[in-house]
């Protein structure tokens, strides 16, 4: 019965994960900031500059997931103390960073395509969902210097501060 019960919290928790409510009922931001608040290994903080309105759902889910990705890498492989969220809107894009004091890696280490059963799948994911909303993903790191992941995604005028 115990373990049944353990079963159902983790998947209700998956369940919110994949779709939180707070993305769907306030927007980003507000769902960036339960995900800063989340226990992990790292303290995280976020900053939030020039996002005026709420922005097309498909890119709200797109920078979510990336930052949720983000942190997920940060605090399961590279075990950081300190992680900054970014999330900043201007000159027609939206820009989301997520940088991490952790262990590091070698970007050049992530093949060029996605093999089964390699590492880097999440990155894969990160990478798919920008291309798909047309922009781009780009991932900073060295070994022993944390890492910087940087997502940029094309914006309506109207979303983006003059």
């Amino acid at each position: 019965k115990r373990t049944l019960e353990e079963t159902l919290e983790e998947v209700h928790r998956m369940s919110q994960d994949l779709r939180p409510s707070v993305l769907d009922d306030l927007g980003l931001v507000p769902a960036l900031r339960t995900l800063a608040k989340q226990p992990s290994g790292a303290q995280v903080s976020l900053q939030v500059e020039g996002l005026r309105d709420r922005l097309p759902p498909p890119i709200e889910t797109a920078l979510y997931r990336i930052a949720q990705e983000a942190l997920t890498n940060a605090n399961k492989y590279a075990r950081a103390s300190h992680v900054s969220i970014d999330l900043r809107c201007l000159d027609g894009h939206v820009r989301l960073s997520v940088r991490d004091d952790g262990a590091g890696f070698d970007p050049d280490s992530i093949p060029d395509k996605e093999e089964p059963g390699r590492a880097g799948l999440g990155i894969f994911g990160m990478r798919e969902r920008a291309t798909l909303l047309r922009g781009t993903l780009d991932i900073h790191s060295a070994r022993l210097r944390g890492t910087e992941v940087v997502a940029q995604l094309p914006l309506e005028d109207r979303h983006a501060t003059s």
